[in-house]
């Protein structure tokens, strides 16, 4: 039962965090879109940028259920089958980083004085 009760503080708690980084993001960056991205940007560049809120959710869905599953079977087993779930859950850690990563990708707008 306590198992329950640590995944779902921590699923809370990773709402939480994405929701206080996108509203951080949107004061540090008020006029940042992703269509200032370059025409001749790479494919990959392309899809981090575009598909941005989708990586992001995935990203965190992944690291969810990986450290979840990680704890809980490396509290079952003795032998310590929790280590590919914790790798997941470091896949699904890069893959939310890399997310937040698209402002760096997109040219800044320029202000005027």
């Amino acid at each position: 039962m306590e198992t329950i009760l640590l995944a779902l503080l921590f699923a809370g708690a990773l709402c939480l965090g994405d929701l206080y980084n996108s509203s951080k993001f949107r004061f540090f960056y008020p006029k940042l879109r992703a269509d200032l991205l370059p025409r001749g940007a790479a494919t990959w560049k392309r899809v981090l940028v575009y598909r941005n809120q989708a990586l992001k959710y995935a990203g965190l869905f992944i690291m969810w259920a990986g450290f979840t599953l990680g704890a809980h079977f490396s509290d079952v087993s003795e032998a310590g089958g929790g280590h590919m779930f914790y790798a997941l859950g470091f896949l699904g850690l890069t893959i939310y980083l890399a997310s937040r990563l698209w402002p760096t990708l997109v040219e800044k707008p320029r202000r005027r004085h």
